[in-house]
């Protein structure tokens, strides 16, 4: 599975699958201003000491879901601003920010300093020690605007982009997507997000009777791409 990480992202838009009041999708609880500090497990001791030993807490968000009994996304926002970078923090708790993303299937970072350019999230994204991953299988065009950072896609803005697992059709996929939003849309815009694995249990539950007639070993024919491979 695919874990997400949005940096400084000017909107988020969080669409509600069918249903989405049921015990496998439960409506968000937006009345919690601050996420409460047992949801971070790994910091040691627990409680609300184990936000200050990352210098950052969890907040809520409008547009914020709960599957699972996680934040979807987790929001995390410096507890001193200006203190720091986005870089030199995520360098620092890298670790714990990982297993955030883990956990949570998205985190969304907000209030941090650095991000004012392609340059500073890639150094950002740099920091974290990832396994870099190629776009030579991309089925987008995309631009390199910085070390490691391309565009997402260079569609018309006025285009809506469909829910889809990214480089679905590559045998290698990537563990990690990271968004950045360098100039936010004068009206609208927004990046839709939804877990797949909570999409999955609602349609076994809602369509059970449709995928039991779906045979266990399915297969799809592609179309060969510019090099002539399937």
């Amino acid at each position: 599975m695919i874990s997400l990480l949005l940096a400084c992202s000017a909107r988020i838009a969080l669409v509600d699958p069918p249903d989405s009041r049921s015990s496998r999708l439960p409506a968000p609880d937006g009345d919690l201003a601050v996420r409460p500090a047992r949801r971070l497990t790994l910091l040691r001791g627990g409680g609300a000491d184990g936000w200050e030993q990352i210098g950052a807490r969890p907040v809520s968000i409008d547009e914020e879901r709960v599957f699972a009994g996680r934040a979807f996304p987790m929001t995390l926002s410096p507890l001193l601003s200006g203190r720091t970078t986005l870089t030199e923090w995520a360098a620092e708790h890298r670790e714990t920010l990982l297993q955030l993303v883990r956990e949570n299937g998205a985190v969304l970072l907000r209030g941090f300093g650095g991000m004012e350019t392609p340059q500073g999230f890639s150094d950002f994204v740099m920091g974290l020690r990832l396994e870099e991953f190629g776009m030579g299988c991309s089925a987008a065009p995309r631009t390199e605007v910085a070390p490691g950072v391309f565009t997402a896609n260079e569609a018309p803005p006025q285009e809506k982009i469909p829910f889809h697992h990214e480089m679905a059709q590559c045998e290698d996929k990537p563990a990690f997507l990271f968004f950045y939003c360098e100039f936010p849309a004068q009206t609208g815009g927004a990046t839709p997000i939804i877990p797949s694995n909570a999409v999955a249990t609602h349609l076994r539950e809602a369509c059970g009777h449709a995928f039991s007639a779906v045979r266990p070993a399915t297969s799809r024919p592609c179309r060969p791409g510019p090099s002539g491979r399937g």
